[in-house]
């Protein structure tokens, strides 16, 4: 009786197979297991056909057949391992690659292959062990320095990872892969400068790699180097047409030069290559936003949720744009803010401190203020007059800083506040870690849900009193904050309290101070005197400046002959044509509306209001800063009284300079009062002459006053939680 198949079976078997007549081998195979079932060779040719034919379930039992018929042997073991790997059993495959090792002690491949499986599946201790003996028994691989220099970046090792990197290099000079590594690492670490420098090497040896051209543009996007960001990912996509990422990448540094017709054509690309694409949705509902088109905004926003229920940025993205359309009522606008608590606050979020904080009745407050903006921006503009005024015998003050973007009004703050902690980059858990660390009494978040915000951090509720306040105007729908600082004109008494999760802490005087620009002043005579023509102006960014403002504003234009409007704002600079032709629309010639862009200076900027009869303010969402700037330049705004915070602040602001006359209570009123102001050019003249000396002896810009009343809210807070 025969034990082995005959030679003839054999050789056959392996002719079939060199041929590549796998059909005919796979019969041939079978048949010889079937009738010699410990035939080691038919098994390993089956196990070879389906791996090829990438019959995985079929490839895993002839494997575990060879590994019984022989325990020893390493290239089975190695198969094994390979197949475990390509079903997702990776615990598996690495007690197989374990055993390969008890087996051949000193085999560096399987080290590597271990390696590799470790980092893969985040055990980057074990894989940094399985490197370091590959290089034990083997020093001069540059390949596993790399992987170690990889494996050690995750851990946050990053002297030890720069160390291996450069040993790589040492090792093979010409290395491109490894100079894209130490860009990742340096970039991990925001040395931005230096992540450019590495990838730019990484290209010098291999022009055509698309993956640095990527990773470049987005470390030249952090330095707010554009246009070489823009170059960088178009080279990306020229050598990878259907590159997703870059695609995305692409619309972001489109839409930071304001370049919105562009950008929404590359995150239209995006998604087109990747339907489910959760963050081109999102940056496409911001461009969408900012070009006015608030419905298709939220469609998208509603698109990256659907594809993804935790993308906080897509909520907070949607909270934001909602604070723009008079469409959505208070009501329905709340509740879309308590659906953001719904996925990421609540109690399993919070972690309280287990003791209330005990402080003497004569210790100073800790108080952190939480922003990505302590940089040029409106929030900073209303924030400095808080803190360069704060009694320093009440509160100790610390600045958490969420952005790498210094200016001189981040040196500015840095100085006046006690305590400067930047957090950009760090993870929400290490930023909880520092507040607790510094013993936060009153966390004041000065973001809502603008960019760059916070909230996951205090949905964690790090201090034990949490604020909000300034820097978006809405509630944020966490029930962990427990204040919103507002007035009672932003925020009537009674119809606003039942919409916000806050409990709302109404400032006297105003929820806001402001600090005008001694150095520019205000000319005395008239724009239209000069003219000829009545000239209104708006300064507001471009997402406030809907259809339904622009359509508002050109029937003021057409009932009044020869009137102009001016409109300024940094992202004219790609979209003037869009904005002509709206206008164009309404029956308004491009002749009577001056747009600008960016001007070189704050001087400049303010000087423009020099050239402006009226400001108009934009609804639902009114200005802030443009209007307080417009006021001290001694041009009056006409606001329309709205029905939501966001509508009602051109209100609180004029009331509080006593220009309540100003204001409209509906869409016809706005209209009228507008022709009506601007036939009145006396009236014009006198508040020209004489605003800015009364805003100065009025409680808006009497910073002191205005830090006693945020102290004496302080203390009252604590006062209620101490009891």
């Amino acid at each position: 009786m025969n034990t082995e198949p005959s030679h003839k079976q054999l050789d056959t078997l392996l002719k079939y197979y060199q041929d590549g007549r796998y059909v005919e081998a796979e019969k041939l195979a079978l048949l010889i297991t079937k009738k010699f079932p410990k035939h080691q060779f038919a098994w390993k040719v089956l196990t070879a056909i389906f791996n090829r034919a990438n019959k995985i379930s079929e490839a895993l039992y002839t494997v575990q057949k060879l590994v019984q018929l022989n325990p020893n042997d390493i290239e089975s073991y190695k198969n094994l391992s390979f197949i475990l790997q390509k079903l997702g059993r990776l615990n598996e495959a690495e007690e197989n690659y374990k055993k390969i090792l008890v087996l051949k002690p000193d085999s560096i491949e399987v080290y590597n292959y271990l390696g590799v499986l470790q980092h893969e599946q985040g055990k980057f201790i074990e894989a940094e062990a399985s490197y370091r003996k590959m290089i034990a028994l083997k020093p001069d691989l540059a390949e596993v320095y790399n992987n170690l220099g990889n494996t050690l970046n995750e851990q946050g090792k990053f002297i030890e990872a720069e160390a291996s990197f450069r040993k790589a290099i040492a090792l093979k000079p010409e290395y491109f892969e490894v100079y894209y590594n130490m860009g990742i690492m340096l970039n991990v670490q925001h040395k931005f400068n230096e992540a450019e420098e590495s990838y730019k090497k990484a290209l010098a040896i291999k022009p055509d790699y698309v993956e640095a051209y990527n990773n470049l543009g987005n470390t030249l996007n952090e330095q707010g180097k554009f246009i070489e960001a823009e170059a960088s990912f178009r080279k990306a996509i020229a050598l990878k047409p259907d590159h997703v990422q870059a695609y995305n990448n692409l619309g972001i540094t489109l839409d930071e030069q304001g370049k919105f017709i562009e950008a929404e054509a590359s995150f239209r690309k995006a998604i087109s290559l990747k339907h489910d694409y959760t963050e081109a949705y999102s940056n496409l509902g911001k461009i969408l936003h900012e070009l006015g088109k608030l419905e298709e905004a939220i469609e998208n926003y509603d698109k990256a949720i659907k594809s993804k229920v935790d993308y906080f940025k897509a909520y907070s993205n949607k909270n934001f744009c909602l604070n723009y359309s008079s469409s959505y009522s208070p009501l329905y606008v709340y509740k879309q803010h308590l659906k953001f608590e719904k996925q990421f606050g609540g109690f399993k979020a919070k972690s309280p401190l287990s003791v209330k904080i005990k402080k003497k009745s004569n210790e100073r407050l800790r108080i952190g203020y939480v922003s990505g903006d302590f940089r040029v921006h409106s929030v900073a503009y209303f924030f400095k007059p808080l803190l360069q005024n704060h009694n320093s015998h009440v509160v100790e003050t610390f600045c958490y800083y969420n952005n790498n973007f210094i200016d001189k009004i981040t040196n500015s703050i840095m100085t006046t506040c006690d305590h400067w902690r930047s957090i950009f980059g760090i993870t929400d858990s290490e930023i909880f870690k520092i507040i607790r660390k510094d013993k936060i009494d009153i966390l004041v978040d000065l973001s809502g849900h603008t960019g760059k915000n916070n909230l996951l951090v205090f949905a964690q509720k790090p201090a034990p009193i949490q604020v909000t306040w300034l820097g978006y105007p809405n509630t944020t729908g966490l029930s962990s904050i427990d204040y919103r600082f507002t007035d009672i004109i932003a925020d009537p008494i009674g119809e606003a309290d039942d919409l916000h999760s806050e409990k709302l802490l109404r400032l006297p005087n105003g929820f806001l101070c402001f600090q005008g620009n001694e150095k520019v002043l205000s000319k005395s005579n008239l724009p239209q005197t000069h003219y000829d023509y009545i000239t209104f102006g708006s300064f507001n960014n471009l997402s406030k400046i809907t259809s339904e403002v622009i359509d508002v504003w050109s029937k003021i234009l057409n009932l009044i002959p020869k009137s102009h409007l001016i409109l300024k704002c940094r992202k004219l600079k790609h979209n003037k044509d869009y904005y002509y032709e709206l206008f164009k629309n309404k029956g308004i010639d491009k002749d009577r509306i001056q747009l600008y862009e960016h001007l070189p200076s704050t001087g400049d900027h303010l000087e423009l209001y020099n050239s402006i009869d009226i400001g108009l303010d934009p609804f639902p969402y009114n200005g802030v800063t443009t209007t307080c700037e417009a006021l001290w330049m001694g041009v009056p705004v006409i606001t329309l009284l709205g029905d939501r915070h966001v509508g009602r602040v051109g209100a609180s602001i004029l009331t509080n300079v006593g220009l309540k006359d100003f204001i409209a209570r509906d869409i016809d009123s706005y209209i009228n009062l507008a022709v009506k102001m601007s036939a009145n050019t006396k009236k014009l003249k006198e508040i020209r002459m004489t605003l800015r000396r009364q805003m100065q002896e009025l409680p808006l810009c009497d910073a002191r006053s205005f830090a006693d009343n945020v102290e004496t809210a302080y203390k009252d807070m604590w006062r209620n939680y101490q009891k």
